[in-house]
């Protein structure tokens, strides 16, 4: 009797711990799957602190030890009355110094109630990817690069962006002898080859005043235009009437209420040949200006590399653990962006790990912006996070993502 006792006891005891290793396997499970605020929170992480900064915006902030990570989440729901904007630095591409503005800087300027730094940027200081800003192309995107892009309904893509950007000049008629002329009139349409970029051979670039002061070209053709209508500046898909005035040879100033054209080599070509049609009475002096986006944008920020589509990780990019910043969305259409500190308080992420995380925090669509000392999460104008920086000190950047009132 004892020894079947003992056999009993030994039973029910290994049942019992079945049941709780069973119960705290679908503790954990519960835990990891535990959503706050339309953020799943990663096993592993803990919830350490949680702000509402305003209508269907939250900002959470989690941690974990093992390795040591703290992350900064910004949520925009699908449902709040706020709006994602990108900012800018200093308002322009290009100009003089300084060519780069903190996070918390923009963040202060458009009022903004939560904002994390965006796109990577060239050592002259501006987006290496495209820029659109209310509706407004501000710099036409980088083939290679991504972008994440918030259309007229509000809903977030991401992927390639495409620009195409043509000049529309109407022909009066043809000139057939001394004074006459054919009767006849035609359209001849000039494409684009970029929007506040650097000017490349043979290339013809338009250049507005959020590029800067000047186009900061050497030689080549360039004419002046002013914008009839509709009035301000270009918006993608609407057709802008704009009058030719002059042309100069080179580092033109750009109107307040006007564009540049800027050509080298068979652009610069292309251009004069223009001036002298539109000099000589044979094009009107007034043109179409036209920019499509494709797929339509009213905010776009550009990153590399995409890392989740459609729920599942797309990037096997080696890399060392670093601070990262991501972009993203949830399956609901609540807008993640988030930041990983590293390179001190914390271990920071791979591109594969920050991929798996976005995952993990509910995105079924997310993109790499850029990382390191860039890395800054803002709440209300004030850097929460800890940018990889000497003495956490933040620097600037070219564009940030806000979230601002509408």
């Amino acid at each position: 009797m004892v020894v079947r006792g003992r056999r009993w006891s030994r039973r029910r005891g290994g049942a019992v711990a079945f049941l709780l290793v069973l119960l705290a396997v679908q503790t954990m499970s519960s835990a990891s799957s535990r959503w706050v605020d339309g953020v799943r929170i990663p096993a592993g992480y803990r919830l350490v602190a949680r702000h509402h900064p305003g209508t269907g915006v939250w900002h959470l902030v989690l941690r974990r030890s093992h390795p040591g990570e703290v992350l900064n989440v910004g949520v925009l729901q699908r449902t709040s009355p706020n709006a994602l904007r990108v900012i800018l630095s200093n308002g322009r591409v290009a100009g003089p110094a300084p060519r780069t503005e903190r996070t918390s800087s923009m963040c202060r300027r458009v009022d903004c109630l939560v904002a994390v730094n965006g796109d990577f940027f060239t050592d002259a200081g501006a987006p290496v990817g495209g820029v659109v800003d209310g509706g407004e192309p501000v710099r036409s995107p980088n083939p290679s690069r991504s972008q994440f892009v918030i259309g007229p309904t509000g809903k977030p893509r991401v992927g390639p962006l495409q620009m195409a950007i043509t000049l529309t000049s109407t022909y009066s008629g043809v000139p057939t002898g001394l004074f006459k002329r054919t009767p006849t009139s035609q359209t001849k349409t000039t494409p684009i080859d970029g929007l506040n970029v650097i000017r490349g051979s043979d290339d013809i670039v338009v250049y507005t005043p959020r590029y800067g002061p000047t186009t900061e070209t050497k030689k080549g053709t360039e004419l002046i235009a002013r914008i009839v209508s509709p009035a301000g500046p270009l918006h993608t898909g609407v057709d802008t009437t704009v009058q030719l005035i002059s042309q100069r040879t080179g580092g033109s100033s750009i109107p307040a209420d006007g564009v540049v054209l800027s050509g080298q080599g068979d652009g610069a070509a292309t251009l004069a040949a223009l001036w002298r049609d539109v000099r000589t009475g044979v094009a009107t002096a007034q043109a179409t200006l036209r920019v499509n986006a494709d797929p339509a944008a009213v905010e776009s920020v550009g990153g590399k590399p995409v890392l989740v589509r459609d729920g599942k990780r797309v990037t096997s990019s080696r890399s060392i653990r670093a601070p990262r910043t991501m972009i993203g969305w949830t399956a609901s259409g609540d807008v993640l962006m988030v930041t990983a500190d590293g390179r001190g308080n914390a271990a920071g992420l791979t591109v594969v790990e920050a991929a798996d995380l976005m995952r993990a925090l509910g995105a079924v669509y997310a993109l790499n912006l850029d990382g390191g000392g860039s890395t800054t999460f803002v709440l209300g104008g004030r850097v929460v996070n800890h940018p990889a920086n000497s003495g956490y000190r933040e620097r600037g950047v070219a564009v940030s993502v806000a979230i601002v009132p509408k």
